[in-house]
């Protein structure tokens, strides 16, 4: 964890960098169907912006782009796949 997120705990860090490929998730299966082609752009959104983005968020995504991957398909494993249910979870489990 970078010095800019130090304030937040370890738990809070992985929620945060959570959010990315959950909102990954959300956006690809929003018509029910979880295509290959979005899989590849949301990975290529968080990757791009690992780069392109100025200080805070950079590092963010920095962080993020290491484990995307595997986080995005960890919540693809673990969810339904129903897309309602999937979306109800993730929405009950988003921290207000």
């Amino acid at each position: 964890m970078k010095d800019y997120f130090k304030m937040l705990s370890n738990n809070e860090w992985q929620e945060l960098q959570d959010t990315v490929p959950l909102i990954g998730i959300l956006i690809a299966g929003a018509d029910g169907n979880i295509e290959d082609k979005e899989v590849s752009w949301s990975k290529k959104v968080a990757h791009i912006r690992s780069y392109k983005l100025k200080g805070g968020l950079k590092t963010f995504y920095e962080e993020v782009n290491l484990n995307y991957e595997a986080r995005f398909n960890h919540f693809i494993q673990e969810l339904p796949w129903d897309a309602k249910e999937r979306t109800t979870i993730i929405s009950k489990n988003c921290p207000t």
